[in-house]
C-alpha cells in the first residue's frame, strides 16, 4: 500500500483523490495546505481526517509514503525538493517545473535518495496517442488539417466513456502534430518553387 499526501487542494487535487479510490494500492495519507481551513474543507470532501498546515510536519510523517504536488505551479521545486530531501516519492502534477536544469537537478536529487519523481503527462503513455502515432504512418503527406468541433460533439464526448474522451484529447494532440507538419510541407514547397517562406 502506497500512502499519498496532497499538496495544494485545487480542483485537480479533487480529481486525483477521486482516481486514487479507484486504485486498491494507494491510499490518501492526509491533506496539506497553508490554511487550516482549506485543509480541512478537502480533507473533509476526500473522506479523512489528517491535515497538515506545516510541511515539514507532513514530510516528517512515517505516514507518508509518497507525495502529488497540486499546489501553484511556482511552489513546486522547492516543495518536490523538501519531499524527495525528506525520503518521500513524488507526483509532480503539470507543468512539474519551469526549467528544464530544475527538472534535472529533482530527477538527480531522487536518484541519490532512491526515490521516485515524476511528472503527470500521461499523454505519452496514453493508448490513443499510440493509436494516432501508428495512424500517421499511414497517412503519407498530409497536406490539408481541419479540425471540426460543434456543441453536440462535445455533449458526446462528456456522456461517453473514458476511451472516448482519451481518443478526442489524443486526437486535438493529432490535430496540432499535424498542423505542424503541413506548415513545414508547405514551407518546403514554397522554397522548392522559390516562392518566400509565408
Amino acid at each position: 500500500m502506497i500512502r499519498i499526501a496532497t499538496i495544494g487542494t485545487s480542483r485537480i487535487t479533487y480529481q486525483f483523490v477521486d482516481a486514487m479510490d479507484q486504485v486498491p494500492q494507494v491510499a490518501l495519507a492526509g491533506v496539506y495546505s497553508r490554511s487550516p481551513e482549506t485543509a480541512q474543507k478537502a480533507a473533509t470532501a476526500f473522506g479523512t481526517d489528517v491535515t497538515w498546515t506545516d510541511l515539514d510536519t507532513m514530510l516528517g510523517s512515517d505516514d507518508v509514503d509518497a507525495v502529488y504536488v497540486a499546489s501553484p505551479n511556482g511552489a513546486h521545486y522547492e516543495q518536490a525538493l523538501r519531499a524527495i530531501d525528506a525520503g518521500k516519492h513524488v507526483f509532480l502534477e503539470k507543468p512539474a517545473v519551469p526549467t528544464a536544469a530544475e527538472f534535472s537537478a529533482l530527477l538527480d536529487t531522487a536518484a541519490e535518495h532512491g526515490v521516485v519523481i515524476f511528472e503527470g503527462m500521461r499523454n505519452a503513455y496514453d493508448p490513443g496517442t499510440a493509436a494516432l502515432r501508428s495512424l500517421l504512418l499511414d497517412l503519407g503527406q498530409i497536406r490539408r488539417a481541419s479540425p471540426q468541433c460543434s456543441a453536440r460533439f462535445i455533449a458526446t464526448v462528456r456522456s461517453s466513456s473514458t476511451p472516448l474522451r482519451s481518443a478526442v484529447r489524443a486526437s486535438s494532440r493529432l490535430v496540432t502534430l499535424v498542423s505542424s507538419r503541413v506548415r513545414r510541407s508547405c514551407s518546403l514547397a514554397r522554397r522548392s518553387i522559390g516562392m518566400a517562406p509565408a
